[in-house]
């Protein structure tokens, strides 16, 4: 099964994919702002990741800008 990450503050949001997902056999992990992502990602190494581009913490943009310039995540 692969694993996906979904980050996001909206939950509501983060439930509906999730279901979606979980049916269609995904390995779902959540978090709700940046921090929690970074870690779930650190912790699930996913398939993909679905991310907010604006939310608390880390948005979106300096996650991804993270996630391409460092070495662990090539």
């Amino acid at each position: 099964m692969q694993r996906v990450v979904i980050i996001d503050n909206d939950k509501l949001s983060v439930e509906a994919l999730a279901n979606v997902l979980t049916r269609e056999g995904y390995v779902v992990h959540k978090a709700y702002d940046g921090v929690q992502g970074l870690s779930a990602i650190r912790s699930y190494t996913p398939a993909f990741v679905l991310l907010d581009l604006f939310m608390p913490e880390i948005d979106g943009r300096r996650l991804c800008h993270y996630l391409k310039t460092e070495q662990e995540f090539e």
